[in-house]
């Protein structure tokens, strides 16, 4: 027994579905598009915020080894032992 409106009609019907899930699926895209978006902005603005405790880390770090070590004898290099 052949379904009311025939298989053209069935085959219509799973087309139209098809394409509104893949409309479905673009609208899920193009909103994890913008949420990707909105995440990059945050780790640049992030990333900008860090860039100066970097350089003020390095700058303690330095003036901490100074500190430390005030004629620099842990930074020179060693050299080796003369062979007599």
């Amino acid at each position: 027994m052949v379904a009311a409106g025939g298989p053209g009609r069935v085959f219509l019907e799973q087309l139209e579905a098809t394409a509104a899930e893949i409309a479905q699926r673009r609208t899920e895209v193009r909103a994890l598009v913008a949420q990707l978006t909105a995440f990059e902005a945050q780790l640049a603005a992030f990333e900008a915020t860090l860039r100066p405790v970097l350089d003020m880390v390095g700058v303690w770090v330095d003036t901490q080894e100074r500190v430390m070590d005030p004629f620099g004898l842990a930074r020179r290099p060693k050299s080796p032992p003369e062979v007599p």
